[in-house]
């Protein structure tokens, strides 16, 4: 049996993922990030629509969930493809 593994973001993950190079003035690992978070064959780097959006708002309204984590929860939910 053969497992293939997909994961799915938001592009929210680039402005998180660059805040600390950002803060270090790392150039270098900056590209690093930018490279790293793009649609590749296993990961699945999704635009935050207003779909997601409102599903993110009503994520927040039945949990205690941030918004950047709601957000990332309502892309998942919104992707068809299994998780394996």
């Amino acid at each position: 049996m053969r497992c293939i593994l997909a994961a799915v973001t938001s592009k929210l993950t680039l402005a998180e993922v660059l805040v600390k190079p950002m803060q270090r003035d790392d150039a270098e690992q900056q590209v690093i990030c930018k490279q790293f978070v793009r649609s590749t064959k296993h990961l699945a780097v999704v635009p935050v629509n207003r779909s997601i959006l409102i599903d993110a708002a009503q994520a927040r309204a039945k949990t205690q969930l941030e918004l950047p984590d709601a957000i990332h929860v309502a892309t998942r939910c919104r992707q068809t493809a299994p998780l394996f």
